[in-house]
């Protein structure tokens, strides 16, 4: 949140009552000579000027640096991850302004299990030497990091019972080291127009805290299979959330959320977390059938802001049809049709009203 009190005018008179008691001190102590002029006007300058002036240029200098859009991916220590990596980065990730104030981009990776490893990376490893695949998976990463420089070590196992672990140690990170207006946590399978996220975003006025996503209130609750919630107990159906393929929430709740990191119940399901830590909370609520982010894909729309589960060869395909036509997709068309969000009915009914195309959605 901002500071109550960032003008200059304020700091220097805040600083001017601290220069007079100070100086009253001093004056008690020394009653005499010329060594009590001198120490209360130097008191006096270098409150009433001097640390003024210091931290006004901090704040300023703390807001510049302030990045509008923090993209954090989720991203896992394998080959594939590698794959996926490189394709998010020779496709939509060009999309960004060549601006470090405007899109910061990350990838949060997790700890490698040598138990886990899949693909040509494990293919060598002999039973009795599992510290051979780890260690070539961490000198991948490092060189990876040296080129890039844009990956983040979690320390945890990267594991998908681990993954709203994740997204809190991601959020931590972002809070404590980065200066996020919005940050939009996505899938190393997910494409996104960054180009137009950022332009709704930079010039959206809100006076509440920004949730932005394709949003469900219906979803049932898992009770079997990988992702069974074993210890749901809040309502017979998940409570209302973003699905988890690419969403946006606004700096200031990823700091609250951070700052209680260790007492947020952990679900199996992050996208399902998210929506569960933020029930409570006066937000702004965006339900945007251009987020095409559940499961499966939904299909392909020229309007569409976020498509996720793509492939590396069909995110290149979209920006290189973007470079040429202007235009995302092959050819337009939905599997399934998008959905309006009825914020005013129960959750279970949230969701019949079909979505039309004509009517596009903005941030207000």
């Amino acid at each position: 949140m901002p500071f109550k009190s960032d003008n200059f005018a304020a700091l220097k008179r805040r600083y001017t009552r601290y220069s007079i008691r100070t100086a009253m001190f001093f004056d008690w102590h020394n009653r005499r000579g010329w060594n009590r002029k001198i120490i209360m006007c130097a008191l006096i300058v270098f409150f009433t000027i001097y640390i003024p002036l210091i931290i006004y240029h901090l704040r300023a200098t703390r807001d510049k640096q302030a990045t509008t859009l923090c993209v954090a991916i989720l991203s896992t220590p394998n080959k594939e991850g590698a794959h996926k990596r490189a394709a998010c980065r020779d496709s939509w990730l060009t999309l960004a302004p060549e601006n470090d104030a405007a899109v910061k981009t990350f990838f949060f990776l997790g700890q490698p299990l040598a138990h886990l490893l899949k693909g040509p990376l494990g293919e060598d490893r002999a039973e009795s030497e599992p510290g051979v695949a780890l260690n070539s998976i961490k000198k991948s990463i490092l060189e990876e990091q040296q080129a890039y420089g844009d990956l983040v070590d979690l320390p945890l196992d990267d594991h998908y019972a681990n993954l709203s672990l994740k997204v809190l140690q991601t959020i931590k990170y972002l809070s404590e080291n980065e200066q996020c207006k919005f940050i939009f946590k996505a899938d190393d399978d997910t494409f996104a127009r960054l180009d137009l996220m950022l332009a709704e975003l930079t010039n959206v006025n809100l006076d509440k805290w920004l949730y932005w996503g394709y949003f469900t209130g219906r979803a049932s609750v898992y009770h079997k299979g990988r992702w069974a919630e074993n210890n749901w107990f809040l309502c017979d159906r998940y409570l209302p959330y973003a699905r988890g393929g690419g969403y946006v929430f606004s700096g200031g709740l990823g700091k609250f959320i951070a700052d209680y990191v260790d007492v947020w119940e952990r679900y199996v399901n992050e996208d399902v977390s998210f929506g569960a830590w933020t029930a409570g909370l006066t937000l702004k609520r965006v339900h945007d059938p251009r987020f095409d982010t559940e499961y499966l894909s939904r299909g392909c729309l020229n309007s569409y802001l976020v498509t996720h589960k793509q492939k590396p060869e069909e995110m290149r395909r979209k920006i290189q049809n973007l470079k040429n036509t202007g235009q995302m997709c092959d050819v337009e068309g939905e599997a399934r049709s998008s959905y309006e969000y009825n914020w005013k009915l129960p959750p279970t009914q949230c969701c019949d009203q079909q979505y039309n195309r004509r009517k596009i959605t903005f941030i207000k």
